[in-house]
């Protein structure tokens, strides 16, 4: 039995997919399965799959009708069969130590290790030495404050036995991550974060996050809410009707400067409708602001732009396109 089983979905990035598979097989730590799920990709990612399963034994292969990012994990994780489970995006790729880093940071009684990103759009990023690395047990507020590790599924190991029957919600992509993290997180678990850059995350211009975190997000909200029906813990349900909200209110404003913003204003509408009912479950601080969040674009617009100053920048560009589309 590997004591790391690494699980990578695979869809249309022939171009990228040798570099994750390579780096991962180079890793320092050898303890370690490599489950490739082909997602029925249309390009040679399949062959690709098979080549390296033909290669290394530690490889295993799974070819699937395309079904998106969430079921292609869930799959792997049914097979897999390590103490800990690695996710890896297929057009990322990691330092040489990731593995060895990450499972020599985990302490008997940790369920995620969690290490740093280094975000790049370069093909190329060459593995850099870690003179030291420093570790620190976190709690689930620390987690919720970095937003790598509260939105991202990779740069981390999750203890399997600590995973159990929890997958991933088919359905709810592109935020598939951030809806995982939300129902798999409870206030009792052992988390340890690092500040090594051990994962390389590729800002690719063609990637789902550049082009589907509006309204594609919106297909998030409805199948997260009905898993709050097996959930009793009372902070994890306010944590999750908060990222229902978040989700909406987000794809909204990110869709309002779109040509065709009418359906996504009135779908946005719909799923608030059917929020308000659970903001009662928040508490009265948060009741208020999702309240009037939810109730004012606008209210919500400034609310973005104060935390993330650069947004206007986003606006400038989705103002310019559409005067460049009436030409």
């Amino acid at each position: 039995m590997p004591k790391i089983s690494v699980i990578v979905p695979a869809y249309k990035v022939e171009r990228y997919l040798p570099r994750c598979v390579d780096s991962i097989l180079a890793q320092t730590f050898t303890d370690f399965e490599l489950i490739l799920v082909d997602d029925g990709s249309p390009d040679n990612c399949g062959a690709i799959c098979d080549e390296y399963a033909a290669r290394d034994s530690r490889v295993r292969v799974i070819h699937q009708e395309n079904a998106k990012v969430s079921a292609a994990r869930n799959a792997g994780i049914e097979v897999c069969s390590g103490q800990w489970i690695a996710f890896v995006d297929p057009d990322d790729w990691l330092h040489h130590d990731y593995l060895r880093i990450l499972y020599e940071a985990a302490e008997k009684d940790t369920d995620v290790v969690i290490c740093d990103c280094l975000v790049t759009s370069l093909d190329v990023e060459s593995d850099r030495d870690l003179d030291k690395v420093i570790f620190r047990n976190a709690s689930l507020s620390d987690i919720e404050q970095n937003r790598i590790a509260r939105t991202r599924v990779w740069g981390r190991l999750v203890r399997r036995s600590t995973l159990d029957n929890m997958r991933f919600i088919p359905g709810t992509e592109p935020a598939e991550d951030t809806c995982f993290n939300e129902l798999f997180f409870r206030q009792d678990m052992k988390y340890r974060i690092m500040d090594a850059k051990l994962y390389y995350y590729y800002m690719r211009p063609d990637s789902a996050i550049h082009n589907n975190m509006g309204r594609g997000t919106l297909n998030s909200v409805e199948p997260i809410l009905q898993r709050l029906q097996g959930i009793d813990d009372k902070e994890k349900r306010s944590r999750v009707i908060r990222r229902c909200y978040k989700n909406v209110l987000y794809a909204r404003y990110l869709e309002m400067f779109a040509p065709d913003y009418g359906p996504v204003k009135q779908r946005c509408g719909e799923l608030l409708r059917i929020l308000r009912p659970y903001r009662k479950e928040l508490d009265m601080k948060n009741r208020v602001i999702y309240g009037v969040l939810a109730a004012s674009p606008q209210a919500y617009r400034l609310w973005r732009i104060r935390q993330d100053p650069t947004l206007l920048d986003y606006e400038k560009n989705q103002k310019r396109k559409m005067v460049s589309e009436k030409k």
